[in-house]
């Protein structure tokens, strides 16, 4: 079994509407002090009021041929506990799973298992030239290990989907979870750190993203 290499999806691939994201916040904060300050209670509030509500747009990922491909999905976020929720499509999880080789039992057994809800925390970070032009955050994930039963032809399955906080790429980059509200609409990147199905683990450390519009 070969492991899968890291997916160095740059979160703009999500952000095509949204303007100045960056990859690092401490790089940030050095950078352009004068620019950046800590949102006080208020503000935060504030961004995670005006982030609320329902979304829809496009998952981002590299397909089973590593080519850039996307599929529609969903998102929820509530303000009063600061909640993001999403339910991961399935095509990627299939694609990741395809790079191995595995027996087409296996195959047609993972085709059949659930996609993982993720819930994440949002934390409001920085304000951009002390306006809300858009608002930054970081997440921490509530449920970064989702394991989920089902049966195929009578027979009982599980998958388990592990989520990370941070991967590093082959060249030391670190992708965090971050998220970036603008203008009613939502981005974020989603890492992936592994797939396990019944007793055989599959190492996938992908980074993959979402854009989607209220």
């Amino acid at each position: 079994m070969r492991t899968t290499k890291l997916y160095l999806c740059a979160l703009a691939i999500g952000l095509v509407s949204l303007v100045g994201f960056t990859s690092c916040l401490s790089d940030d904060d050095n950078n352009n002090n004068n620019q950046y300050r800590e949102m006080t209670a208020l503000e935060k509030e504030i961004a995670l009021s005006k982030a609320a509500g329902y979304y829809s747009g496009k998952f981002y990922f590299y397909n089973v041929e590593n080519k850039l491909d996307s599929v529609a999905t969903d998102v929820s976020i509530t303000a009063s506990d600061s909640l993001l929720t999403t339910k991961i499509p399935k095509e990627p999880l299939n694609a990741f799973i395809h790079q191995f080789s595995l027996p087409e039992t296996t195959l047609a057994i993972f085709d059949q298992a659930p996609s993982p809800e993720l819930k994440g925390v949002l934390h409001p970070y920085w304000n951009q030239y002390l306006e809300a032009y858009f608002y930054t955050f970081i997440y921490t994930y509530v449920n970064n290990t989702v394991t989920m039963s089902f049966n195929v032809d009578e027979t009982p399955h599980t998958v388990i989907y592990k989520f990370k906080d941070i991967l590093y790429g082959s060249y030391g980059e670190e992708y965090v979870c971050y998220a970036q509200w603008d203008n009613n609409a939502f981005a974020c990147n989603v890492l992936l750190e592994s797939i396990q199905l019944d007793d055989s683990l599959f190492p996938i450390n992908a980074c993959m993203s979402l854009s989607v519009k209220r």
